[in-house]
């Protein structure tokens, strides 16, 4: 809790990333002792990479979860190669993409792209209604990867 609140205040401009400092103890009982040699548990880099275990074993619940995707750490201290914007799914994803044909085209895509974004990418005719779904699931023009799952 002290970690996940911690970091959605640094996000939220409420503190500056040394509020990492006041966290060691629960950032050591998170990681395990998984940092590499020399790394601070105290850091705001191990305090993320804390939180993103947390977040990836189920400890953080899904209001908490949706909390930190709307403070938008992609556009505050945290870059898309940190393990907590890839635990939030917000990190760019690899979609694969199979036609009617069997052929298959691999697309990095950010998760608020929006479908119709990538029909674009596969350069499908203005006007031709190709059906999209993920699993049993049509995908709308409208609606983001991030909330298309």
């Amino acid at each position: 809790r002290k970690v996940f609140k911690c970091v959605a205040g640094v996000l939220n401009n409420a503190f500056g990333p040394e509020e990492a400092s006041r966290c060691e103890a629960e950032v050591k009982l998170l990681l395990d002792a998984e940092l590499e040699a020399g790394t601070s548990f105290a850091s705001w880099t191990s305090v993320c990479h804390a939180l993103a275990k947390a977040i990836d074993h189920g400890l953080v619940p899904e209001k908490g979860v949706e909390t930190l995707k709307n403070l938008g750490p992609e556009k505050n201290a945290l870059t898309s190669e940190t393990s907590l914007v890839t635990s939030l799914g917000l990190g760019a994803m690899n979609v694969n993409v199979v036609n009617m044909a069997g052929e298959s085209n691999t697309f990095k895509l950010q998760p608020q792209e929006r479908i119709l974004d990538l029909k674009l990418r596969l350069k499908v005719p203005f006007g031709a209604r190709p059906r999209l779904t993920l699993g049993d699931q049509s995908l709308d023009d409208s609606r983001t990867l991030s909330a298309a799952g």
